[in-house]
């Protein structure tokens, strides 16, 4: 399968034909850490096969894209340009600045109908209760006893000035309030994540079960085994 796209062995990872694409402000740090635990091997997107079941976790776009310039302007210790107004003008009209910016639609295009798109801002699900739903489905054989699924939570953190939790997410929230991202160009780019993004969260606290296979071609109800689907 010829895939134009590429971004880079960080991001992708396979165990036999189940693939995971990281999407970044979404987990992935998190996902990436539990993977690792598990014989997932890194490959290159361009690696990614027709017949490949693959899974990604995404939010809320317009969260995601809030989250993204707050880590710009907090790693560039540039938060006296939240005063400004004409900054604030200026980020109203960036719809992508960079790879955490990049739309979902753009970044799994080739591959979006085998991709199963999960909601990482589920009120109904934890990334973890998917995790190891999506497992139990296509990788019956891995021991969830053996996995430290605390691995992010365990880790300690030395936390530099711009990486206070409490400050980010004060800056956060100011963004949130003074950026009109919703209209004109945003809303152009995003209106396709925004609709990926809703059928997540509504397929997933409706019908986990039947959401977690609907994009490999496999029926539940019809009388087969619903974990003998992996090669």
């Amino acid at each position: 399968m010829h895939i134009k796209y590429n971004f880079g062995l960080q991001d992708t990872y396979r165990y036999k034909n189940i693939v995971y694409v990281s999407v970044p402000k979404c987990a992935s740090t998190y996902i990436r850490g539990l993977l690792q635990q598990i014989p997932f091997e890194k490959i290159n997107f361009s690696e990614i096969r027709g017949d490949d079941k693959i899974f990604t976790f995404i939010k809320n776009p317009r969260v995601r894209y809030i989250s993204a310039i707050e880590q710009k302007i907090t790693d560039a210790d540039a938060l006296h340009l939240m005063n400004d107004k004409s900054f604030l003008n200026f980020l109203n009209h960036i719809a992508i600045g960079d790879d955490n910016m990049i739309p979902y639609n753009i970044r799994f295009k080739g591959v979006t109908k085998q991709t199963l798109f999960l909601p990482c801002d589920s009120e109904k699900h934890s990334v973890t209760n998917l995790l190891k739903h999506y497992f139990d489905i296509h990788c019956p054989e891995i021991n969830h006893e053996k996995i430290n699924y605390d691995v992010e939570r365990n880790s300690s953190k030395n936390y530099g000035h711009n990486e206070i939790p409490d400050l980010r997410t004060r800056t956060r929230e100011f963004l949130d309030k003074n950026l009109y991202i919703h209209k004109g160009m945003f809303a152009m780019i995003y209106d396709e994540d925004l609709e990926t993004w809703k059928t997540a969260v509504s397929m997933t606290e409706h019908n986990l079960d039947q959401y977690l296979v609907s994009k490999y071609g496999i029926n539940n109800n019809d009388g087969t085994d619903k974990h003998n689907i992996i090669r």
